[in-house]
């Protein structure tokens, strides 16, 4: 009963990721990183992002074709052996890839989302969430959350964010919820070389048979 009423707890959580994901921004600076495009085509190219703000438009958009249902998309699962396992989806607009959801979970205790949103085949924002949990007492569970936000303009990250907070549950009540809620706060951005080789496997595996994705090495840890 408390595994259950904690993965009601996460659903919640995760549902609110589209709305929440670009908020708070402050600057920061990071060197280029190598390969964070997609090898699609580029017919029918969208203007360029060169800005904060036009990252913001190009988010909401998505966002805005995501709640309508306009956006076409595919995805997989899979699962390692029982301990691992998530689902990957791609969302397209006029046959141009727009967006990579990978949620995943491992060991009942961790819990994860990524999200790649790319235009003219060029990753520009990165957000991930990830949520541990543990047993705080005898009736209440602890949910440790951390959220990172990246922006990157030609292949550079030009702004990094990251929030953590706290959730108190009742173990036998999900209702029941404290929220410790952090601020977005500036944190000195790091190499996109491990977002690019990520976003490279999950594009690869776009085409790949699904009966074959089983695991995903080197993404899921």
């Amino acid at each position: 009963m408390k595994i259950i009423l904690y993965l009601a707890i996460l659903l919640l959580l995760f549902s609110c990721n589209e709305n929440t994901a670009l908020t708070d921004a402050e600057t920061a600076e990071n060197e280029p990183a190598t390969g964070v495009t997609s090898p699609g085509h580029t017919s029918g190219a969208l203007p360029e992002i060169k800005s904060e703000e036009a990252i913001k438009a190009a988010y909401a958009e998505v966002v805005s074709k995501l709640k309508s249902g306009s956006m076409d998309s595919t995805s997989f699962g899979y699962d390692c052996n029982g301990e691992k396992s998530g689902q990957v989806t791609y969302f397209s607009d006029n046959g141009q890839l727009r967006l990579i959801r990978h949620t995943y979970n491992a060991y009942s205790h961790f819990s994860a989302i990524d999200e790649y949103f790319l235009k003219n085949d060029s990753l520009y924002f990165v957000f991930s969430k990830q949520v541990a949990w543990s047993f705080a007492d005898q009736n209440k569970t602890k949910d440790n959350v951390t959220e990172n936000r990246t922006y990157i303009i030609g292949n550079k990250a030009v702004k990094c964010l990251q929030k953590k907070y706290t959730i108190l549950a009742d173990a036998n009540d999900a209702t029941k919820a404290e929220t410790s809620m952090g601020a977005n706060k500036q944190v000195a951005c790091t190499s996109l070389n491990a977002v690019a080789n990520e976003l490279a496997q999950l594009l690869e595996l776009r085409t790949k048979n699904p009966e074959a994705k089983t695991c995903l090495p080197g993404i899921v840890t």
